[in-house]
């Protein structure tokens, strides 16, 4: 069983051609042009003429009964309605594999937009105030956010976007970043509500990500990652997002984080320059390594900190793994006790917000 993708020079039917090799299919290219970048992706590779040349239909068939072909795929939008209209191009027992690249991008767009509503609503309720983003950032915010990984779910989302709608001024920081979805969020809400700078902390190394209170598979699982690669994939997507606004990282455990940041250094690096933090806290998400003991060192150390109204973030206060962040946020819920402004718990998360202590 053989597959044709058609044209394999653009970059669209990649991810085609990864996974069609991960299941074990043999995968032909065929391209138009001279030089086909992908070329030697494939397991074979054939050169036909364009769509509209009178010798196209005989070149298809030929090639098809070479190569045994059995189904086609094409990226290409123009090449797949080509290819509906002229139904004898394809001879029986070869398909054209669907759905469409416009159906696919169509129902891409309608499902950012769809139910956008109800997602707003939920902002505001998080909020306690209406109207504090235009519907079609949160739209855009949402549909990139989709595309990153982690494990900062929408809910969780959509309370981040009301919690910054209701904080002060001030720093937004956050501990234990992995891959950057949710400093991709913080940075984008905070630049919008121009709350203040935001920070990243963590120090992409094996020896902090190791949560030892975890069950073994859950230590196990920080050992899979090259944590170079996943400092890159931060990179990957915060560097262009966050270009030109306030954003920085650290890389560093959170006690020698919070000593820079504590001393009132600007914040330097690479990617991002020089940033000058406020020096305290509008919002606080506390995400880093979950043992008991590492949670409460972030919470005692940069709740110092915290503005007043300011909030901070318990992430997986319900978790399956282990209790450490519940017991710390359950201790912050006693020593805050009538200063806690607005209290709840959505996507696995505690969130907090803090008057100061009169």
């Amino acid at each position: 069983m053989t597959i044709l993708v058609f044209p394999s020079s653009l970059e669209g039917c990649i991810p085609f051609l990864q996974e069609a090799h991960r299941h074990g299919r043999r995968v032909v290219g065929a391209s138009s042009v001279e030089c086909d970048p992908y070329a030697d992706r494939f397991d074979a590779w054939e050169s036909l003429p364009y769509l509209q040349d009178t010798n196209f239909p005989l070149a298809l068939s030929e090639l098809l009964s070479r190569q045994a072909v059995t189904q086609v795929y094409t990226s290409h939008a123009p090449t797949y309605h080509f290819l509906t209209q002229q139904d004898a191009l394809l001879p029986k027992g070869v398909t054209l594999i669907g759905p469409s690249p416009y159906e696919l991008q169509t129902d891409l767009v309608r499902g950012a937009w769809d139910g956008l509503g109800e997602r707003m609503a939920r902002i505001d309720t998080y909020a306690g105030k209406t109207g504090a983003y235009p519907s079609a950032f949160i739209a855009s915010l949402l549909h990139t956010a989709r595309s990153l990984y982690g494990e900062c779910q929408e809910e969780k989302a959509l309370a981040l976007c009301g919690a910054l709608a209701d904080a002060p001024a001030g720093d937004v920081v956050e501990i234990g970043t992995f891959f950057g979805k949710s400093a991709y969020l913080l940075n984008r809400l905070a630049t919008i509500r121009g709350i203040g700078p935001v920070l990243a902390v963590d120090s992409w190394d094996l020896q902090t990500s190791v949560q030892r209170e975890s069950p073994p598979e859950i230590q196990s699982l920080s050992t899979v990652w090259d944590w170079q690669v996943v400092f890159n994939g931060f990179l990957l997507a915060t560097a262009a997002s966050a270009a030109g606004s306030r954003f920085n990282y650290l890389r560093h455990t959170s006690a020698k984080a919070w000593t820079i940041y504590d001393n009132g250094d600007p914040i330097r690096s690479p990617e991002f320059g020089e940033t000058q933090m406020v020096g305290q806290l509008a919002l606080l998400h506390i995400d880093g390594n979950h043992d008991e003991p590492a949670v409460r060192q972030d919470f005692n150390l940069w709740s110092n900190r915290l503005a007043d109204g300011g909030w901070i973030v318990f992430d997986d206060y319900t978790w399956s793994h282990g209790d450490g962040p519940r017991k710390v946020a359950d201790e912050a819920i006693t020593k805050y006790g009538h200063q806690i402004l607005r209290r709840f718990v959505t996507g696995g998360a505690l969130f907090l917000k803090i008057a100061k202590e009169m």
